[in-house]
């Protein structure tokens, strides 16, 4: 599936750093800035209008700005929305599961939302939960829910992907919970798994920590194929 952010280049988020952090720009303005011609800006800005995140002003020259983040948020989920439905739903119309109410997608806007409703789907887990995690300290409610996950015969397995944001008493209380724990460098994303069934994928950025912009799916053929792929990077991890 290509998301709409397959073609945002480093150049662009850059771009779209520097519209977040001043007023509205000219092409020429922002390239004086970065060192790259107006029709480089151009090319590097068009997914984020695309995407929502970036709005052309009718001026002349035309201008630049960021949109308001509760609008481009959402307009990014839209188009988000709209490219998985098209790429996924006539395949699916062939399955049990052929419509988008059956496809039960709906979209996280932050960290605290990702652990809210992982939470939901983990008590009713009854296989296993695999969590690509970023390190940061896991809440009360979580550590909870994972236990009673464990004591249920649920096998629990953490990537982590930050070290320096992980202490040994924390990493300890994983292991006395029966959580298997690996560490495998910088994925920048967050990815939990349930029974081969629903995927959580989320942003990671270092910078923003509770920042996780992201997509929950209950769809298998999709769970099955991010949990090879975290299988593959189990694989490859390194015991800590």
């Amino acid at each position: 599936m290509k998301l709409p952010t397959s073609s945002v280049s480093p150049q662009g988020k850059t771009i779209y750093q520097l519209l977040g952090k001043s007023k509205p720009q000219t092409a020429k303005e922002i390239g004086r800035k970065l060192h790259i011609f107006p029709h480089a800006v151009y090319r590097a800005v068009k997914p984020f209008i695309i995407m929502g995140l970036v709005q052309r002003l009718n001026t002349y020259p035309a201008s630049f700005k960021t949109t308001s983040t509760p609008d481009g948020i959402d307009a990014y989920f839209l188009t988000l929305r709209n490219t998985f439905l098209e790429e996924f739903l006539p395949k699916s119309k062939k399955q049990k599961r052929g419509t988008p109410h059956d496809l039960n997608i709906f979209f996280i806007r932050s960290r605290q939302e990702l652990l809210n409703y992982s939470n939901k789907d983990i008590r009713k887990a009854i296989k296993e939960v695999h969590h690509i995690v970023s390190g940061l300290e896991i809440p009360a409610d979580t550590i909870l829910t994972l236990k009673e996950a464990a004591e249920r015969g649920v096998k629990i397995k953490f990537i982590i992907q930050k070290l320096d944001e992980v202490n040994r008493e924390m990493l300890q209380n994983w292991k006395r919970l029966g959580i298997k724990v690996k560490y495998f460098p910088l994925i920048e994303a967050r990815i939990i798994l349930i029974d081969e069934q629903i995927v959580y994928i989320t942003s990671y950025n270092p910078y923003h920590k509770n920042e996780a912009i992201g997509i929950r799916l209950n769809y298998s053929p999709i769970a099955r194929l991010m949990n090879e792929i975290f299988t593959k990077r189990w694989n490859l991890g390194k015991e800590i």
